[in-house]
């Protein structure tokens, strides 16, 4: 999916199209290193179970092969997760800082500041997430949906719908975990997830991270659709 090119987030000032644009393109490379670390895993992972059969059936003497493959597997892995919480941290980002601008936008409040566009690079914590998300379709889309009518208002619903009930998924996932720390709802809603892995479960934004990469990069377009829906300025 291509960014919008300048002259369709216009009515942006510089300071948001460049944080838009710099997001983009951070989130665009991680992504594909991300891909490529799994891609890397799913090999290893395919080598084991073979040279594991070869062991099994007394094919191979000796278990070098299987055990260098499986360092190998656990280094990839390793990586991969790492990779995979940067690539968070920054998807989530990108959401909170898109979804802003279009809720400015859509109240017909005065473009972001510099600090709160600067605010908007960190990670948000789940609860803020949570409230961004919540926000109604009708308003958020409400350009969308004047042209692409109910059937495109239905799907955005739906995915909406997905994503809090991730959100409400990882509220149940951690408030569950037994170990040294015990987390509350009121914890995990001022948290960040990137805080929250602790190496024994699976990671707490498992299940966010690709519907939220979809709607971070699709947020753009939305921007640019109400911009481009907007009367022009007096004198242009």
């Amino acid at each position: 999916m291509d960014f919008p090119n300048r002259s369709m987030l216009e009515g942006l000032s510089e300071a948001e199209y460049e944080a838009l644009a710099a997001f983009d393109d951070a989130v665009g490379d991680l992504t594909h290193e991300w891909e490529s670390a799994k891609a890397t895993s799913g090999r290893l992972m395919r080598m084991l179970d073979a040279a594991e059969r070869r062991i099994d059936n007394g094919t191979t003497p000796l278990p070098l092969h299987f055990e260098a493959v499986d360092e190998a597997l656990t280094s990839a892995v390793a990586f991969a997760t790492d990779l995979e919480r940067v690539l968070w941290r920054y998807t989530s980002a990108y959401t909170a800082t898109g979804l802003s601008i279009l809720d400015r936008l859509t109240d017909g409040r005065p473009p972001l500041s510099e600090p709160e566009l600067e605010l908007l690079r960190g990670e948000p914590s789940v609860g803020r997430l949570q409230e961004l998300l919540e926000v109604p379709l009708e308003h958020r889309y409400a350009a969308r949906m004047s042209s692409g009518g109910p059937s495109e208002l239905k799907q955005y619903r739906e995915e909406r719908t997905l994503l809090l009930q991730s959100v409400e998924a990882v509220y149940v996932n951690l408030t569950a975990r037994e170990g040294e720390r015990r987390w509350t709802r009121q914890a995990v809603a001022v948290e960040r997830l990137s805080k929250m892995d602790d190496g024994e479960h699976d990671e707490p934004w498992s299940n966010l991270i690709v519907p939220l990469l979809h709607l971070a990069m699709q947020t753009p377009y939305e921007i640019s659709t109400h911009l481009n829906r907007l009367p022009a300025p007096a004198g242009r």
